[in-house]
């Protein structure tokens, strides 16, 4: 949940990426400059902070993510095609073959002793993961290439 303090302005809501650890820059922690205030108003002091990125790995994610695999209905008969429908993927005979190979991918992916993963409630959107015997996740997005839209 955010909070707003009076007097300030939030953010409209953006994606956020998790680009690793950071930390100030010893040898330069920051430099003061000028800079128009929010909005294009009068010049004021900033104070620009230098981070630097923390050089480690981070093998196993802080919080858990999906359950077991759930295989989806290969055999599924999607609705008319729209003209709005902007992912192939979702549109006509894609969607069998698209979870045909998602489903293809977790079998492969159990054959070699990974746990196959479809996400949670409360879990981003991804078509399947696996962890490995080290605890590390990988997730996989099936995409189908098709030539309309080889170029996206």
């Amino acid at each position: 949940m955010a909070t707003s303090i009076p007097g300030t302005r939030t953010a409209p809501s953006t994606t956020v990426r998790y680009l690793g650890e950071w930390t100030l820059d010893t040898e330069e922690p920051y430099t003061e400059d000028q800079a128009p205030a929010t909005g294009g108003g009068d010049l004021r002091k900033v104070i620009r902070f230098h981070l630097v990125p923390v050089k480690t790995t981070i093998t196993a994610p802080e919080v858990e993510i999906g359950q077991d695999y759930v295989a989806p209905d290969e055999t599924v008969v999607p609705a008319p095609i729209t003209p709005s429908a902007p992912d192939p993927d979702l549109v006509g005979r894609n969607l069998s073959t698209h979870r045909r190979l998602q489903n293809l991918l977790a079998a492969k992916a159990k054959k070699r002793g990974l746990a196959a993963l479809s996400p949670g409630a409360s879990d981003p959107g991804f078509d399947l993961a696996w962890r490995d015997d080290e605890n590390r996740l990988t997730v996989c997005e099936v995409k189908s290439l098709t030539p309309a839209n080889e170029a996206r």
